[in-house]
């Protein structure tokens, strides 16, 4: 927990930190369960594992690798018995998870967004910035497999996050799987870093890292001394991440804790509001929108220059949903108003009385590519068709 991407994940907005707090302690539980099977170990087992996966949708490997699990430790237990307990665990994960995605279902009619917008249509989240997302993080910066060890240790310009260069024991953890205990915690391990697979982001991995620093730790437990061994390598790693060591000797790159923070700060001495300002641009934003925007009025940001933890307003950022990715177009395309003629599509036709005009898309993108209709504009004879209430207009798939 000393790690650069630790401290500032921990102390940022973001729910890393908290969610690999309850992925340990659900493991924690339910090793003591693989070896007494009692009820209330297990009843808490699941209702940790259903309230990880309420933190954050990345810990639906987990949920399975407990299931499974489950279903495993319990084959030698009666037909009757197994099926009831695997199916209790099964009905707690279900109940404490479920608020999250009946939410995400009633809000955006989704409810694994803001993924799987393909399989569930909605006019909230546009398909190609979920692929956008995908392929963008699934390649972070041209990142490969072969860079990612020492860019998860030393730090490095591509995935721009690390925890420190003395997790490079880590892979000591892979002899523990001599040991039936350390293969549990491993594969547990495993379960909660497979998002990493898709999403190359270090903030992902922050699960499974404590597992496996035990896995090493058991490792390391069995060589002579291991005592002073293991409280040097614990030592050594404090002084290497300490911010201000790091910073100064850059010992491992990326995102980390760059700001001294005195204790006069630290102890509110100094108002928090001069500390903000002094540090934080963002913060000066906010408090900006806060005195100037009406209540419950939004805003648009193209570029997240607004800290959103500091005003109570909307801040609508410009790739982070589909109205505020139409709002940047809207925007963009006035800017560029002479360029947009050149994507201007005419169809003439002869004179007549028509009910419907239906425009049919028959070409297909590829990659990103996403086809939309800015306006649409009806003349007849040199002159333009004033709209009326009469008219319906509709779209389809997508009737938004």
């Amino acid at each position: 927990f000393a790690s650069p991407l630790t401290g500032v994940d921990g102390t940022s907005a973001y729910n890393d930190v908290a969610l690999a707090t309850v992925v340990f302690a659900c493991v924690f539980l339910f090793d003591i369960w693989r070896q007494e099977h009692t009820f209330g170990l297990l009843l808490a087992t699941s209702l940790l594992a259903g309230f990880a996966l309420a933190v954050k949708s990345t810990a639906a490997f987990l949920v399975l690798f407990v299931v499974v699990s489950v279903a495993w430790e319990l084959l030698r237990s009666s037909r009757r018995l197994a099926a009831r307990n695997l199916l209790m665990a099964v009905a707690i994960i279900a109940a404490v998870s479920a608020p999250y995605f009946v939410r995400n279902a009633i809000w955006f009619q989704n409810p694994i967004a803001h993924f799987g917008n393909a399989i569930f249509p909605n006019r909230w989240f546009h398909i190609s910035f979920e692929k956008s997302l995908v392929q963008s993080e699934a390649h972070l910066n041209g990142v490969t497999w072969s860079e990612v060890p020492r860019e998860l240790t030393l730090g490095g310009p591509k995935i721009q996050e690390s925890f420190g260069p003395l997790f490079v024991l880590l892979p000591l953890a892979l002899i523990g799987l001599a040991w039936p205990r350390t293969r549990f915690l491993v594969l547990a391990a495993l379960a909660a870093a497979l998002p990493f697979a898709g999403f190359k982001s270090a903030r992902l991995l922050l699960p499974a890292v404590p597992l496996l620093a035990m896995a090493a730790a058991f490792v390391i437990g069995r060589l002579p001394r291991a005592s002073l061994l293991a409280g040097g390598i614990a030592l050594a790693h404090l002084v290497v991440s300490w911010p201000s060591i790091n910073n100064r000797l850059h010992i491992s790159m990326g995102w980390r804790i760059v700001y001294h923070v005195p204790w006069r700060d630290a102890l509110r001495v100094q108002p928090e509001d001069q500390y903000l300002r002094r540090r934080s641009d963002r913060y000066a934003m906010a408090r900006l929108v806060e005195a100037q925007v009406p209540a419950g009025e939004p805003v648009l940001s193209l570029n997240a220059s607004v800290a959103q933890s500091y005003t109570l307003r909307p801040i609508l950022i410009a790739w982070e949903s589909a109205f505020a990715e139409r709002m940047t177009d809207v925007l963009q395309s006035a800017g560029s108003a002479p360029v947009v003629g050149e994507r201007t599509w005419t169809a003439i036709f002869p004179k007549t009385i028509a009910n419907e005009v239906r425009i049919t898309q028959t070409g297909h993108g590829d990659g990103e590519a996403m086809w939309s209709v800015n306006e649409i504009r009806c003349w007849s004879q040199g002159e333009p068709v004033p709209g009326s209430p009469l008219w319906q207009v509709r779209a389809n798939p997508n009737p938004w």
